[in-house]
C-alpha cells in the first residue's frame, strides 16, 4: 500500500501569491508482485536461468514481465554470455495525481492560422494560459532489452566484453505547447491533454481559451552500448596489486520525445538539460601493504557537441587518491581513511559559446575542485 499527500497553504491555492501556482493533492494505490526463478542445467558446461514477474495495481492494471539468460562455459577460462527480458515500470503517484498548477507561456497557434491563410511567419505569437501537472490517464511505462557478452579468466588477469541494447516505450513525458498545436490539428492528442478554444466560425476555429496540459505517454528511447572492463590482480612480496579499467561506449541514444516527432539522435551531443558523451573510462588502482591500502581512481569524460552545435566541451579527466589504515590504535575494526578527490583540481568543461550558464556541468563533473577529507570508520562485531 501506497499513499502520496502533497499540501498546498490556502493564499497558494487562491492564486493570492504572486509568481507561484500549485494545489494540494492526494492518492493511494495497492500493489502486488509475484516473482519466480528456473535454474535449467541442460549441459555440465551449460545453463539457462528463467524468470518472471507478474505486478498488479489496483490503479495502472498489471504487466507480466518474462527474463531468459543463458551461459555457455566453453572453457574453465572462457564464457559466453546472454540475457533478453521486458520490464514495466508504473507511473508514480505524484505523476498521477498532482494537482493542475496555473502558468502563461507564449504559442503561436498555427491551427488557427492556417484554417485563416496565414503563414507560420505571419502567425502571431501571444501568451495562453496553461495548466500542467499530474495526469490520472497515464499508462504504465515497457522496456525491451537485450545482452550478449564473453568472460575470460586467466588467474589474476580477468576480460570482459557486453553489448547491450535497450527499448523504452510509452514513456510519460510533457508536451510543449506548440507540439499540443501540432497534435491537435492531427487530431491525436493524448488522453487527458485538453485545448479548451471559443466558437468556431467560418470554419475557423476559436480562439485558444486555455490548454490542459497534464503528463502524457507517448516518449520513446533506444540506446546500445559496448561495456569492456579489464582486471589484473598480483601478490608480490612487497604488497598487493589490483588494476582495473572500464571502458563504456555508447554507440547512440535515440529519444523520441512524441510518435509524431523526430528522432532525435543524441550520442554526442547535449540537449540543454543532459548529456550523453559516447566514452567513458573509469580506472583503478590499489595497492595494500599490511595495514595499508593506497587507492588511484580515475575518471574519463569525452567531449561533444554543445546544444547549438557550433562548439564543444571538452573532455575531462578528474583523479582521486584515497588512503586508508585498518586496526588503528590496534583496535580491531576502526579504520582511518583519509584522502584528496579530484586531487589535480580539474574544473568542469564549460560550453565555450554560453558559459557556465548550462547546468549539465552538474550532471557529468566534479564542480567543487580539490576535495581534501579524512574520516573514521568503525565496523562493530569484528
Amino acid at each position: 500500500d501506497q499513499t502520496y499527500t502533497d499540501n498546498y497553504d490556502q493564499f497558494r491555492e487562491a492564486l493570492d501569491v504572486l509568481g507561484s501556482a500549485g494545489n494540494s493533492a492526494e492518492g493511494s494505490r495497492e500493489r502486488f508482485a509475484a516473482f519466480g526463478e528456473i535454474r535449467f542445467p541442460i549441459l555440465d558446461n551449460f545453463e539457462v536461468n528463467v524468470a518472471a514477474r507478474y505486478d498488479d495495481y489496483n490503479d495502472v492494471g498489471s504487466e507480466f514481465s518474462p527474463q531468459v539468460n543463458a551461459r555457455w562455459s566453453i572453457t574453465d577460462n572462457f564464457k559466453l554470455r546472454a540475457s533478453w527480458g521486458e520490464g514495466f515500470k508504473a507511473p508514480g503517484l505524484v505523476n498521477l495525481h498532482q494537482e493542475l498548477a496555473e502558468s502563461f507561456n507564449d504559442l503561436a497557434d498555427q491551427l488557427r492560422c492556417d484554417a485563416q491563410g496565414v503563414s507560420s511567419a505571419s502567425c502571431p505569437t501571444f501568451q495562453v494560459q496553461n495548466f500542467s501537472g499530474g495526469n490520472e490517464a497515464l499508462e504504465p511505462e515497457v522496456s525491451e532489452s537485450f545482452n550478449i557478452g564473453a568472460v575470460a579468466d586467466l588467474g589474476g588477469f580477468s576480460v570482459s566484453a557486453d553489448y547491450y541494447n535497450v527499448e523504452i516505450s510509452n514513456q510519460v513525458t510533457s508536451l510543449s505547447l506548440a507540439q499540443v498545436n501540432e497534435r491537435e490539428a492531427a487530431g491525436t492528442l493524448p488522453a487527458g491533454v485538453i485545448v479548451n478554444r471559443g466558437a468556431a466560425a467560418g470554419g475557423v476555429p476559436g480562439a485558444i481559451i486555455d490548454i490542459i496540459n497534464p503528463l502524457t505517454n507517448g516518449a520513446s528511447l533506444e540506446t546500445s552500448g559496448l561495456d569492456v572492463g579489464v582486471n589484473y590482480r598480483a601478490y608480490t612480496p612487497i604488497g598487493d596489486f589490483d588494476a582495473n579499467v572500464t571502458w563504456v561506449r555508447v554507440f547512440d541514444y535515440d529519444q523520441q520525445t512524441t510518435p509524431e516527432a523526430e528522432v532525435d539522435e543524441l550520442i554526442g551531443t547535449e540537449d540543454g538539460s543532459n548529456a550523453f558523451p559516447e566514452n567513458r573510462f573509469n580506472t583503478g588502482l590499489r595497492y595494500s601493504k599490511d595495514s595499508w591500502t593506497v587507492t588511484w581512481n580515475s575518471t574519463y569524460i569525452d567531449s561533444f557537441e554543445n546544444v547549438s552545435e557550433t562548439d564543444n566541451y571538452d573532455s575531462w579527466w578528474g583523479h582521486d587518491i584515497t588512503v586508508n589504515y585498518a586496526d588503528l590504535f590496534g583496535v580491531e575494526g576502526l579504520d582511518l581513511t583519509g584522502g584528496v578527490l579530484n586531487i589535480t583540481d580539474e574544473e568542469p568543461s564549460i560550453d565555450p559559446t554560453a558559459g557556465y550558464s548550462d547546468s549539465v556541468v552538474l550532471q557529468l563533473y566534479e564542480v567543487r575542485g580539490k576535495i581534501p577529507f579524512i574520516g573514521f570508520n568503525y565496523r562493530f562485531g569484528e
